[in-house]
């Protein structure tokens, strides 16, 4: 498993949330974040490298809350 590959994508998923015009791509974007994420801290798990507390792996980035849109400008 590439990790810099899947960071990557972690980071675009991301930033296309954060550009998303409405709610439902904000989620579909994040939803594939929140995925990547699972497939990166399983692998770490599986290999004894678990990164820090602050990489939430199995949940959704806590920046988006409870699913609220992105204030124009918000950082990620």
């Amino acid at each position: 498993m590439d990790l810099n590959r899947l960071y990557s994508q972690h980071q675009i998923a991301l930033m296309k949330a954060g550009a998303s015009a409405s709610l439902p791509d904000q989620h579909i974007h994040l939803d594939c974040a929140a995925h990547i994420a699972s497939r990166i801290a399983s692998y770490q798990r599986t290999h004894g490298a678990e990164a820090a507390g602050s990489w939430l792996g199995d949940r959704q980035p806590r920046v988006f809350g409870q699913a609220t849109p992105l204030a124009e400008g918000a950082l990620l």
